[in-house]
């Protein structure tokens, strides 16, 4: 968890809000949290699960699981803007944030079983498992820079982030009408993922996926130890600067 004092909610104009956020649950029972309303959801049938295809040129013929879950208010802004969750973990280290991306995703499979069986999808479950459990799947905000950009500005104030990236979107606390968490799989093609590099580092820099296309930024390369490696060499690179 990071420190109060470092985590920095004390412009947040609902002061009420802040406080709950300071109060977040530890990250363990923050996952829990976030999987047991995923399984209420797959269970109410309020679950989305969408078999995407991808629509770059360059990315023809690769798609990947892609899964809509409704959660609530305050399990989202825990999970999103508490020093306990999602961003907050990033902060901490990238490697950090990666584990608990990594856990959180793993958990969620259960559940989003129940809503794939649910959503009659041409894709068979082997392949959108396949997806979900690849080294590039990742949760995000449902509706991704939009809930950012409604929200106000200057809210969440972690200190590193504030000074280095001071004009960062990911300096606001995103609380949208449809608390939603939206499973990004790993792109997948017969023998090949495209994997967005990037993304890690740009939470774990400015708070931020800071990404306005999933697919801009995927390279398609053969999955594999080399790749894996070469990806983690430059979060370390980047952030040692």
């Amino acid at each position: 968890m990071v420190h109060p004092s470092e985590w920095d909610l004390s412009r947040m104009q609902d002061a009420s809000r802040a406080s709950r956020l300071r109060a977040s649950p530890c990250g363990e029972l923050l996952i829990s949290n976030v999987v047991q309303e995923a399984k209420n959801a797959a269970a109410n049938g309020t679950g989305i699960a969408h078999w995407r295809p991808a629509t770059s040129k360059h990315m023809i013929g690769h798609s990947r699981a892609v899964v809509v879950v409704p959660v609530g208010r305050q399990t989202f802004d825990w999970l999103f803007n508490g020093p306990s969750g999602y961003r907050a973990q990033y902060h901490l280290s990238c490697e950090e944030g990666m584990r608990f991306n990594r856990r959180l995703v793993d958990r969620l499979c259960e559940p989003i079983r129940v809503i794939f069986e649910k959503a009659w999808l041409k894709c068979g479950w082997a392949a959108f498992e396949d997806s979900l459990l690849g080294p590039w799947s990742e949760i995000w905000v449902f509706g991704d820079e939009r809930p950012f950009e409604a929200a106000p500005p200057g809210e969440l104030m972690p200190r590193r982030w504030a000074v280095n990236h001071p004009a960062s979107i990911g300096l606001r606390a995103p609380l949208p009408g449809e608390t939603c968490i939206e499973v990004k799989g790993t792109w997948l093609s017969d023998a090949h993922c495209a994997p967005k590099e990037d993304r890690d580092n740009a939470i774990a820099t400015t708070s931020s996926s800071n990404v306005a296309s999933p697919e801009n930024s995927a390279v398609t390369g053969p999955l594999g130890a080399a790749e894996s490696g070469t990806r983690h060499t430059r979060i370390v690179q980047m952030l040692s600067t």
